[in-house]
């Protein structure tokens, strides 16, 4: 995670900067639910069933069981609901009348298996 901190911290400089240039501001973030599909732990630990259950690798495409069935990537646990990670970054100004987006998708258990 200590990767990216230099670069988001550069980044909400710039929006900050440029933000009451605008009339409205939209922030957006992923907001996924601790049972995302495209997390390799949930993948891993068979909470999403795989067509080839070989081992798997973090970034990899994989076919989950349907129906219907899907091409999924693996990304590590990231911005999950509730947690730190999905907070916006603590240097990003609040605008008035801002307009913040949390962008989950659940694909139901049950409709992969």
């Amino acid at each position: 995670r200590q990767w990216y901190q230099p670069r988001v911290a550069i980044t909400a400089g710039v929006i900050n900067n440029l933000g009451s240039s605008f009339d409205i501001i939209y922030k957006t973030a992923d907001w996924h639910p601790s049972d995302h599909i495209s997390f390799h732990s949930n993948v891993c630990s068979g909470h999403h069933p795989l067509e080839n259950p070989a081992d798997t690798k973090m970034f990899e495409t994989v076919k989950v069981k349907g129906p219907p069935s899907l091409n999924q990537t693996l990304w590590p646990d990231h911005c999950v609901q509730g947690s730190k990670g999905a907070e916006f970054h603590p240097d990003l100004k609040v605008f008035p009348g801002e307009v913040k987006i949390l962008k989950k998708k659940k694909v139901p258990t049950a409709t992969l298996r």
